[in-house]
């Protein structure tokens, strides 16, 4: 992949962004010594080139019920290709599943952490994934590690997209419009 060229404007945005995407162009344009309008010029082209793909919101998971979080370990190393594109592309539509992750190193195996109100729901699922395999009986799940939410010390990117931007390029095309 190409290294992405960005100004410093551009990058300082980003990162204000990153913090919280709620800000507005003046909120910024104050932060930043700089006007609105430019504020708004430079969002308007990381969205037209797609590095700003969408503003997020973050939600309290146990306000919302969110008390268990489960690693998933399913064993694809003795399924077939075909069902094991089928099984990755369903587990992927588990509104429980908000991590999916495939190994390609030592074991091929897919891992995923879902997310449950209660262990009844995470066994109910664990149950019902235990019953899916192909034809020769593979694909099963060998793990399921539990957590509680507030064991998850760390569940955000910020640090590594802010490391990554300052890695870019820097062009040299900011104006500063006062």
């Amino acid at each position: 992949m190409n290294q992405i060229w960005l100004t410093k404007n551009e990058k300082r945005i980003l990162k204000l962004l990153i913090e919280n995407a709620r800000l507005s162009d003046t909120d910024i344009a104050k932060e930043l010594d700089i006007t609105s309008q430019a504020v708004g010029r430079i969002r308007k082209e990381l969205e037209e080139m797609e590095l700003i793909k969408g503003y997020t919101l973050e939600l309290d998971q146990k306000m919302l019920g969110l008390n268990i979080l489960a690693i998933i370990v399913i064993d694809i190393g003795s399924c077939d290709n075909k069902y094991a594109e089928i099984l990755e592309n369903k587990i992927k539509k588990y509104p429980e599943v908000f991590t999916f992750l495939k190994t390609i190193s030592g074991k091929r195996e897919f891992r995923y952490l879902a997310g449950f109100r209660n262990m009844e729901e995470l066994e109910k699922f664990v149950d019902r994934e235990r019953e899916i395999k192909d034809e020769n009986n593979n694909c099963l799940i060998t793990e399921a590690i539990v957590l509680s939410p507030k064991e998850v010390l760390k569940n955000s990117m910020k640090d590594i997209y802010n490391q990554l931007i300052d890695s870019c390029g820097t062009r040299h095309l900011d104006v500063d419009i006062n």
